[in-house]
């Protein structure tokens, strides 16, 4: 591709983030469009796996991924009943191989860039695109452009992303919430943990390790809990009282974790869509 394109970049989020970088890097002009009015991380933490580690090296960002995050060995997954369903080793494809556990707020700061966010027009929530013009409209019906390509970063409930460009596009009915918990001992490092019900049910905890520049000891656990989309308010609304005493008894373990959740506020609701595109781009 050659250098000195007009590029628009919608959506400020892990992936805007990272595709603007290195966009920049390579000598395009840009405008990155974000529809929050201050742009921030949404949700607890996620795994990050060898790939987008790669990505984060290309950006000369790796070493201070892994001050912050938790290097992952080992995904296990077992029944309620202590029957083995997932156990996936790390070092089994590659000596050098591992995952990294990361707190979303601190892949988000790593990724932030004042040169980019200097083409950042937050609060700007981008209603269509018109692939021939190559120009985008707002919300409130201005146009911006005309670029030479337009990168849509939304993430999976995008709302400009075309039935005409989809294979596949529906929601899950299954959610989550998520929350972080205090793990000053470390006493879950190193593995993705998840404990099963039958198709019922599903909890999980991943170390996220801390945010730049914290102190070692307040690194987090991230634990999540599935429960129907439908059910997720209900749930908020019966308290974390409540909600603690039923992860209790599904995980006695992991219940001493969840002390540190005060309030349900500090559960998080994901929602998920399964969306795949017609072709690769």
């Amino acid at each position: 591709m050659r250098s000195g394109l007009d590029i628009a970049v919608v959506g400020y989020g892990t992936a805007g983030q990272a595709a603007a970088r290195l966009l920049q890097r390579q000598g395009h002009r840009l405008t990155v469009f974000e529809r929050a009015p201050q742009p921030r991380p949404v949700g607890a933490g996620l795994l990050l796996q060898p790939t987008g580690l790669a990505v984060l090296a290309e950006l000369g960002l790796l070493g201070a991924a892994l001050q912050c995050g938790e290097p992952i060995a080992q995904l296990l997954g077992e029944t309620t009943a202590g029957r083995k369903v997932i156990d996936m080793r790390y070092a089994d494809l590659g000596a050098d191989c591992a995952g990294l556990g990361i707190q979303r707020g601190a892949l988000f700061e790593l990724l932030r860039d004042a040169s980019v966010e200097q083409h950042l027009h937050s609060g700007v929530a981008i209603a269509d695109v018109d692939a021939q013009r190559g120009e985008l409209r707002d919300e409130h019906g201005a146009r911006h452009g005309p670029y030479d390509l337009v990168l849509v970063c939304g993430g999976a409930a995008s709302t400009l992303r075309r039935a005409a460009l989809t294979r596949r596009d529906r929601p899950y009915a299954w959610g989550a919430l998520w929350c972080l918990c205090d793990d000053p001992q470390r006493r879950f490092a190193g593995r993705l943990l998840q404990r099963y019900e039958g198709p019922r049910r599903m909890a999980g905890l991943l170390p996220v390790g801390t945010l730049p520049g914290q102190d070692p000891s307040a690194r987090k656990i991230g634990f999540f809990w599935s429960l129907p989309v439908n059910a997720i308010a209900a749930t908020l609304q019966r308290g974390v009282d409540a909600w603690r005493d039923e992860v209790g008894r599904h995980w006695p373990q992991v219940r001493p974790l969840l002390d540190s959740v005060g309030d349900a506020g500090q559960l998080m609701p994901a929602q998920y869509r399964d969306a795949a595109m017609r072709r690769m781009r």
